[in-house]
Parts: C-alpha cells; structure tokens; sequence
C-alpha cells in the first residue's frame, strides 16, 4: 500500500508518498489507521465548531503532535544506529531535515531527543 499524497494548501508541496508494502502487518497497519484518522479530522470545518469544541480538537492534535514527535525522534535514533542515513548526508541532523523536509533546526531537536530516549532514557520507552 502506498500512503496518499495530501496538501495542506495549495501553498505547500504534497507530501511524499510512503510505500508501506514492504513493512510487517504489524507496522504498516497502524501507520494506515494513523493516516486514516488525520485523514478524518479533513471533515471537521472550522464553522461547524464552535469555540469550546475547537478548543477541544486543538488540544488533542496538540497532544497528539508531542506523541508522534516522541514517536519518531525514537525511530530516527533506530535510523542512525542502522546507518541508513550515512550513504545519503554527512551528517544525520541534515538527512532528517531532508528526508522529512523540515527545517536545520527542527532535525536538531528531533535527532538530539532521539539520541537521549535512546542513550539516557531507555525505560521511557512504550512496551
């Protein structure tokens, strides 16, 4: 299966399709439900909500958002002990901020969180 391009605007390029056909049911399937229920939020309409719902539903991505970033500075951290990266960039803050189009800075913190979970905070992790 290959996760749907989506915009966000017509400002902004399209999200790189990711092909999770090669991925264990057991990955690929949560990624699939993850994409299916952002995919959900599109029919929330911001004149449909009023201010206390809105609030509500901003929270909640909020929340989510913090999750998901744990989430994927521990992968990124999985990324770099794997060497995926090294053939492509000559440093792993710079395959991040490409690879996931974000920017200098954003990689940074995504690879320095990744590296502490991983190196000083091992328990943390969700089992």
């Amino acid at each position: 299966m290959v996760a749907d391009d989506v915009r966000f605007g017509s400002a902004l390029p399209p999200v790189r399709a990711v092909d999770l056909s090669d991925l264990a049911p057991e990955v690929a399937g949560p990624l699939v439900a993850l994409l299916a229920a952002v995919d959900g939020l599109g029919s929330l309409d911001e004149v449909d909500v009023d201010g206390r719902a809105a609030d509500a539903v901003a929270a909640v991505i909020g929340q989510a958002r913090s999750r998901l970033a744990v989430r994927q500075a521990r992968m990124v951290a999985v990324i770099e002990a794997d060497g995926l990266w090294s053939t492509q960039a000559r440093s792993l803050s710079t395959w991040v901020a490409r690879r996931y189009d974000v920017s200098a800075r954003t990689a940074q913190v995504t690879v320095r969180l990744g590296r502490a979970l991983r190196d000083h905070l091992p328990l943390t992790t969700c089992r």
